[in-house]
């Protein structure tokens, strides 16, 4: 079994048991960089990747940079893409947005799709859907939900109580993404919420290494970005 046992983890996709669930609660080498720390774990067996963070505090704003690593100590070639994933409390809304802008210039061209898994009921109560993005309510008292979409304007955000957390990925569309393109997804059941951002999916060779960034802000009630709180509005409180 995998414990989850909150705060934020990385991952590497597809998702498989066999490499996504090896525990992540060994000891693990931490040093001191310019503005934060650099944490280092041992390579996970028997996938040989290893799995790195610098974590960076701004000193002028409540905003956290990310920098994810993994590199490929094994002795092949390895397909992978990061997967960056942050536990969260229930009881508020996360917000994937969804696409605006046409892919075509007579807008005749599909510009938007949403990702479910099997275990999503599309019946459900805490699922919404807007013309500006897909609203999870996590307030499920059981089962799980998740859902995901390609995500061009680069941010996912969880409001809750008047506090706005909101992380911020590039997503490059000439790139390939797993899960059927979702660049970011929220995952919810009865004790947590999670937000979840994808890199690129990549061949690591042996000895390589790909990073994935993520920007972390908070705002505090009142402040939130116009963006934002705008796909929140259309949202609604379900």
């Amino acid at each position: 079994d995998y414990s989850l046992r909150g705060g934020h983890r990385l991952w590497y996709g597809p998702e498989r048991p066999e490499t996504t669930y090896l525990p992540d609660d060994q000891p693990v080498e931490i040093r001191k960089i310019s503005g934060g720390i650099e944490v280092i774990q041992n390579p996970d067996n028997p996938s040989g990747i290893q799995k790195s963070w610098k974590v960076r505090l701004d000193e002028n704003a409540a905003e956290l940079v990310i920098e994810h690593y993994l590199t490929n100590i094994g002795s092949e070639i390895f397909s992978l893409a990061p997967w960056a994933v942050t536990m969260l409390r229930p009881g508020g809304v996360g917000v994937i947005p969804l696409q605006l802008d046409q892919d075509d210039v007579h807008g005749l061209w599909p510009n938007r799709q949403v990702v479910f898994w099997p275990y999503t009921d599309l019946n459900s109560t805490c699922l919404k859907i807007t013309n500006e993005g897909v609203g999870i309510l996590a307030e499920l008292v059981e089962g799980a939900l998740k859902v995901g979409a390609p995500n061009p304007r680069g941010w996912i955000a969880y409001g809750i109580d008047g506090t706005l957390f909101v992380k911020k990925s590039i997503y490059n569309p000439e790139k390939i993404y797993l899960d059927r393109g979702a660049s970011s997804q929220i995952y919810c059941n009865a004790t947590v919420v999670e937000l979840e951002t994808l890199g690129p999916a990549t061949d690591l060779a042996q000895g390589a290494t790909i990073s994935h960034r993520e920007i972390w802000q908070v705002f505090p009630e009142g402040k939130w970005p116009l963006e934002i709180k705008t796909v929140f509005q259309t949202i609604g409180n379900f």
